[in-house]
Protein backbone atom coordinates (compact mmCIF):
# COMPACT_ATOMS: atom_id res chain seq x y z
CA UNK A 1 0.00 0.00 0.00
CA UNK A 2 1.41 3.59 -0.79
CA UNK A 3 0.57 6.39 1.87
CA UNK A 4 2.56 8.83 0.44
CA UNK A 5 2.60 11.53 3.20
CA UNK A 6 0.23 10.39 5.15
CA UNK A 7 2.49 8.72 6.73
CA UNK A 8 6.03 9.52 7.25
CA UNK A 9 8.90 6.92 7.93
CA UNK A 10 11.96 9.25 8.23
CA UNK A 11 13.42 9.13 12.19
CA UNK A 12 10.39 7.24 13.22
CA UNK A 13 6.87 6.48 12.27
CA UNK A 14 4.61 9.73 12.55
CA UNK A 15 1.84 11.17 10.48
CA UNK A 16 2.76 13.61 7.87
CA UNK A 17 3.14 17.27 9.17
CA UNK A 18 -1.18 19.16 9.42
CA UNK A 19 0.78 21.55 6.35
CA UNK A 20 0.51 19.04 4.31
CA UNK A 21 -3.03 17.71 5.08
CA UNK A 22 -6.08 19.25 3.83
CA UNK A 23 -7.89 18.18 7.29
CA UNK A 24 -5.03 18.02 9.93
CA UNK A 25 -7.90 16.53 12.34
CA UNK A 26 -8.65 13.48 10.10
CA UNK A 27 -4.56 12.59 10.28
CA UNK A 28 -5.40 9.47 12.76
CA UNK A 29 -9.02 8.63 11.70
CA UNK A 30 -7.11 8.32 7.75
CA UNK A 31 -4.48 6.62 9.40
CA UNK A 32 -6.44 3.74 11.14
CA UNK A 33 -8.22 3.01 7.77
CA UNK A 34 -4.60 1.14 6.76
CA UNK A 35 -5.86 -2.42 6.42
CA UNK A 36 -4.37 -5.32 8.79
CA UNK A 37 -3.59 -7.39 5.81
CA UNK A 38 -0.79 -5.24 4.14
CA UNK A 39 2.09 -6.20 3.82
CA UNK A 40 4.32 -3.49 2.78
CA UNK A 41 3.82 -0.16 3.11
CA UNK A 42 5.53 2.57 0.72
CA UNK A 43 6.02 6.30 2.28
CA UNK A 44 6.68 9.61 0.22
CA UNK A 45 9.42 10.40 2.98
CA UNK A 46 11.58 6.97 4.37
CA UNK A 47 12.22 3.79 3.67
CA UNK A 48 9.10 1.67 2.87
CA UNK A 49 7.93 -1.14 5.60
CA UNK A 50 7.47 -4.97 5.27
CA UNK A 51 7.04 -7.89 7.68
CA UNK A 52 7.44 -6.78 10.88
CA UNK A 53 7.51 -2.92 10.46
CA UNK A 54 4.23 -3.33 9.26
CA UNK A 55 3.32 -4.85 11.94
CA UNK A 56 4.92 -2.67 14.33
CA UNK A 57 2.63 0.43 12.63
CA UNK A 58 -0.44 -1.74 13.28
CA UNK A 59 0.45 -2.17 16.96
CA UNK A 60 1.12 1.40 17.36
CA UNK A 61 -2.37 2.45 15.67
CA UNK A 62 -4.13 -0.51 17.77
CA UNK A 63 -2.30 0.76 21.06
CA UNK A 64 -1.63 4.52 21.35
CA UNK A 65 -4.58 5.00 18.95
CA UNK A 66 -1.88 7.18 16.59
CA UNK A 67 1.68 7.88 16.42
CA UNK A 68 4.97 9.84 17.98
CA UNK A 69 4.32 13.36 16.14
Amino acid sequence: MLVGDAVFHARHLGYGPATFAADPAARASGAARIPTNVTALGFGHGAPLTGPGVDALQACLAHQGGFVQ
